[in-house]
């Protein structure tokens, strides 16, 4: 097998992806005015629907780090980043990048996160990974994962993009919460009728080709995925498009 470029839906690679859509809409309020509580630096990541900057929060000379959109933003950029913020402040477990505020950047909505010296494992490891590294990463992922759904949220976009590593201190987090669902104690998910996720890691039940409802399951399809890829440096399947993903998750 071959290792294949990520083809992702709304694709803009960098440390955070920022996906499509949520189950449940939880939209704080923007202030359209800048604050003076941070002065941003060096821009770490520039992609097509997200940016990334060291910041400096003033009062105290604290690094954070800031994500905010670019210029030409959709509406549907500022619903993701929005829903990523609300339920990443709800989302009181350890292991996950944990947003402070949600910011205004030149009147673009924008989400101060605490610093983390942490990259993708794509780019902070090289697999295929030995399997003594290989089960202290995966251990720690799935542990984190297990307690993001015992607080009934469904991530909806695991991938090594999403899993921060960091090799000095050896900690795992997992990020980009912009697609994530809340599920209720009535119904454990809803049915999709689109493709939201990324292409390679989607479970069949994020193609859109089925009529069944996303649950924390399809998290774990999209991790067994990703530990596939960290042991063997390729994906399970090879495909050139959409349709030929979905084809692959549903039938293969």
């Amino acid at each position: 097998m071959h290792q294949m470029e990520d083809p992702r839906v709304g694709e803009h690679p960098g440390r955070w992806s920022v996906a499509s859509d949520s189950a449940v809409r939880i939209l704080p309020s923007v202030d359209a005015s800048d604050s003076e509580d941070y002065s941003l630096g060096q821009l770490v990541h520039s992609g097509s629907r997200s940016l990334l900057y060291l910041a400096i929060r003033k009062s105290d000379g604290v690094t954070v780090i800031v994500k905010t959109l670019p210029e030409d933003h959709s509406l549907s950029d500022v619903d993701r980043i929005r829903n990523e913020f609300a339920v990443g402040s709800k989302l009181k477990v350890p292991g996950v990048m944990h947003p402070l505020e949600l910011w205004s950047h030149e009147g673009r909505p924008a989400i101060v996160f605490d610093f983390f010296d942490g990259l993708p494992l794509h780019r902070e490891i090289k697999s295929p990974l030995a399997t003594d590294r290989f089960l202290e990463i995966a251990c720690r992922v799935t542990a984190i994962l297990a307690d993001i759904h015992g607080k009934k949220v469904v991530h909806k976009d695991i991938k090594p993009d999403n899993i921060l590593y960091s090799a000095k201190t050896r900690e795992v987090r997992i990020s980009d919460f912009g697609i994530s669902s809340l599920l209720n104690s009535r119904r454990p998910g809803r049915e999709s009728n689109w493709t939201e996720g990324s292409l390679p890691y989607m479970s069949p039940e994020q193609t859109g080709r089925i009529d069944r409802a996303i649950d924390p399951r399809s998290d774990l399809y999209s991790l067994g995925i990703t530990f596939y890829e960290l042991l063997t440096g390729a994906y399970p399947f090879q495909a050139e498009d959409a349709l030929e993903w979905a084809h692959c998750h549903i039938a293969r």
